[in-house]
């Protein structure tokens, strides 16, 4: 998300383990770190998270409760190459972002469907490495932060922007890639911010 707005503040909430993994028995967990970061200011959740099975009852209403109270929720379609999405992009008030290759095709590895709602690059990404090296990794975990960056580029051009508004700047923007499954299209940051500045 640097990468794409290198100016805006980042909140770290960890409710995974030392080794970054995510279990059934998280769910709880997940659900009170998304009211936590709502409830201190954020504007802009990024789950790249995936989950096998449908989330609890407890998950869906602090996603509901974000929505509702202006705070968008962004997550990945996952890393399967198949025609369904992680369980978390399910739900209308969650953007779900699939990945595309340096092609701007989709990206094999990519999850796709209905419910996505737009891509983003996703195929070796540049990152840091342990130890300051430097590489690049492939996923639809690197796809939502392009999408999350975007739209905080969108609200620090327009803060009178509601969520809503600013959702709509974004899907309204995207390049069309004239493939359904991966929604709207592929993210486009300069039009999305020069829309969002008018």
């Amino acid at each position: 998300m640097v990468g794409v707005a290198p100016n805006v503040r980042i909140m770290d909430v960890r409710f995974l383990d030392s080794r970054g993994l995510f279990y059934e028995r998280d769910w709880n967990k997940l659900a009170q770190a998304i009211d936590y970061a709502v409830a201190n200011g954020a504007h802009i959740i990024n789950l790249s998270l995936y989950a096998k099975n449908k989330p609890p009852r407890v998950v869906e209403e602090a996603l509901r409760r974000a929505w509702e109270k202006g705070v968008i929720v962004v997550t990945i379609a996952g890393n399967e190459g198949q025609a369904r999405v992680n369980p978390l992009g399910a739900y209308a008030f969650v953007l779900t972002v699939s990945a595309v290759d340096k092609a701007d095709g989709r990206a094999s590895f990519s999850n796709f469907g209905p419910e996505v709602d737009l891509a983003a690059p996703g195929a070796e990404i540049p990152v840091l490495l342990p130890k300051g090296a430097v590489g690049s990794l492939s996923g639809t975990s690197f796809a939502a932060p392009h999408v999350s960056g975007t739209l905080a580029l969108i609200l620090s051009a327009n803060p009178r922007l509601s969520a809503k508004e600013a959702v709509e700047v974004l899907l309204r923007t995207c390049e069309d890639l004239n493939a359904p499954e991966v929604g709207q299209g592929l993210v486009d940051t300069y039009q999305a911010v020069t829309e969002a500045r008018r």
